[in-house]
C-alpha cells in the first residue's frame, strides 16, 4: 500500500487553493505520481503570489497559518503550459488539482517537495477515507 504524502507549499498559495480561489500550484519539479496528498503550509511567504492574487482582485488575509498540515487535494495533471491568462511568473510545472478540502490544522515540520506523512500523524488527523485510499501512485 502506498504511503500518504504531503507537499509543503508557501502561503498564500495554500490559502488560495483551500479557499478555492485557484485550482493549481506551481512547483519547480515534475512529479511522476498522480493521486491524493496532504497540503502542508511551509514557513515561507510568497510575496509574488500575494501580488498576483491582489491583481486578480483577491484580497489575502494579513495572517495565515504556517507550518501545519492544512488540507488535501487530488493531483490530476501536471503541465508546463499556462492554464489561464496571466499567472505568477514562476518557472516550473503547473499542478492541476481537484477535490480540494480543508482539514483541522495539524502543526508539523515539512520540507520541500513531497514527503511521507508519518503514521502517528495520520492516526491523529481526520480526513476523508478516499484520500488515504487513493494516495499518490
Amino acid at each position: 500500500m502506498a504511503k500518504l504524502k504531503a507537499l509543503t507549499v508557501q502561503q498564500p498559495w495554500v490559502w488560495a487553493v483551500l479557499e478555492k480561489k485557484i485550482d493549481f500550484f506551481m512547483e519547480p519539479f515534475p512529479p511522476k505520481q498522480r493521486g491524493y496528498f496532504l497540503i502542508h503550509s511551509g514557513i515561507g511567504w510568497n510575496f509574488e503570489m500575494e501580488n498576483w492574487l491582489r491583481d486578480q482582485g483577491i484580497l489575502v488575509p494579513d495572517s495565515l497559518t504556517k507550518t501545519a498540515l492544512m488540507g488535501y487535494a487530488n493531483l490530476i495533471n501536471v503541465t508546463t503550459k499556462r492554464m489561464r491568462g496571466s499567472q505568477p511568473a514562476q518557472a516550473g510545472f503547473v499542478f492541476q488539482l481537484a477535490d480540494v478540502g480543508k482539514i483541522q490544522p495539524y502543526t508539523a515540520a515539512g520540507r520541500r517537495g513531497f514527503w511521507p506523512v508519518p503514521k502517528r500523524m495520520i492516526k491523529e488527523i481526520y480526513f476523508p477515507r478516499h484520500v488515504s485510499d487513493n494516495p499518490l501512485k
